[in-house]
């Protein structure tokens, strides 16, 4: 799921950066998307930071997200948002995509086909997280349309 978008004027490429994960554009040059930026080691930090000349970041977490990670957070993530806002050439915008994260996967776990759940349900005693995953994989083949049919 992207986490982040960068509306900037910058021309970066994922190759520059290690910790920070799934960062490519959206629309070239000046959209960008990438996971968490949790993970990112100081020196990425400021190359990102550094290479933003102006824009928006938007955080498209929910706040038990935002939460979660932050004690996880390495100190070139925390680095990089005290900095952001601090800012006075960058914006970062707080616009959550779900509200309820486990809502959806409940929702999305209730609409798979009962043997799958079922299965998914048993393998779980001796394989943590099977349900999870064959929720994401229900998802993945389904997409977000499956979740509106009865």
């Amino acid at each position: 799921m992207i986490q982040f978008l960068f509306v900037l004027a910058l021309e970066l490429t994922s190759k520059q950066f290690t910790t920070l994960r799934n960062f490519r554009p959206i629309i070239a040059p000046n959209v960008f998307r990438s996971a968490a930026l949790d993970q990112l080691s100081q020196t990425e930090a400021q190359i990102l930071y550094e290479s933003l000349r102006s824009g928006i970041v938007l955080d498209l977490r929910n706040q038990d997200e935002m939460e979660k990670s932050q004690s996880k957070a390495t100190e070139g993530s925390q680095w990089f948002y005290d900095q952001l806002q601090d800012s006075n050439r960058l914006t970062r915008i707080h616009l959550p995509i779900l509200q309820n994260v486990d809502e959806f996967w409940d929702v999305t776990i209730s609409h798979m086909p009962l043997w799958d759940r079922f299965a998914a349900t048993a393998q779980t005693i001796v394989q943590a997280g099977a349900l999870d995953r064959a929720a994401a994989r229900y998802l993945e083949s389904q997409g977000l349309f499956g979740l509106y049919r009865s």
